[in-house]
């Protein structure tokens, strides 16, 4: 049974070494009351930001996984030492122009429906979805964030663009009622403020 149990979640690489008011085990740790499994990851855009997360998260002994709509990157995930999801529903992501092209409906319901499962599963999202010029997509719904365990976290990189994150409040942690923690800080991803493309790598249109 998971528990509040939540490490330092700074921002991307920085993310997981600055100190916040989140306190977690990521390895797992044996207690006098039983055995706390480790954190379960799951990273949403395996660009700069996302791979950078699924790095830190790894090094501390957490269990990652991460999402993309981009195929290829699937290598560059699993050599991080990350499980790779994938969808049941083909389609292709790429465009030719380094960007990712819009996906169809049937596209992104089957993405909606993978990530309300894994939120019922995970202990920390991270999200770093933006479109240039756009407001950033809604990845994560209100009902995914209801359904998970009281002391996860959800990390929204996308925060400064509105968030992917429907509970996101720019500049500011909300508590959920379920006690879940949304962190909106718009000064953890440094780089995202320089270019959106330079932290999600090839951009979403999932919205």
């Amino acid at each position: 049974m998971r528990s509040a149990r939540w490490p330092t979640l700074p921002a991307t690489g920085r993310l997981l070494k600055r100190p916040t008011n989140l306190v977690v085990f990521f390895t797992g740790q044996i207690t006098a009351a039983g055995k706390v499994p480790p954190a379960k990851v799951m990273v949403i855009g395996a660009g700069v930001a996302g791979l950078a997360a699924i790095g830190a998260a790894n090094s501390l002994g957490a269990i990652v996984r991460a999402f993309d709509t981009r195929p290829e990157v699937k290598e560059q995930v699993q050599s991080m030492g990350a499980e790779f999801l994938e969808l049941d529903f083909k389609e292709e992501a790429g465009s030719g122009d380094g960007y990712a092209k819009v996906m169809s409906e049937a596209f992104i319901k089957a993405e909606m429906a993978l990530f309300a499962a894994q939120a019922k599963e995970v202990d920390i999202i991270v999200t770093t979805a933006l479109i240039p010029g756009k407001p950033a997509p809604k990845l994560i719904t209100r009902e995914m964030v209801d359904s998970m365990t009281a002391g996860s976290v959800v990390v929204d990189l996308a925060s400064q663009n509105g968030g992917n994150c429907e509970y996101t409040v720019p500049g500011e942690v909300v508590t959920t009622a379920n006690g879940v923690k949304i962190i909106g800080y718009t000064d953890l991803p440094g780089v995202c403020r320089r270019s959106p493309r330079s932290c999600t790598g090839p951009t979403w249109s999932t919205c």
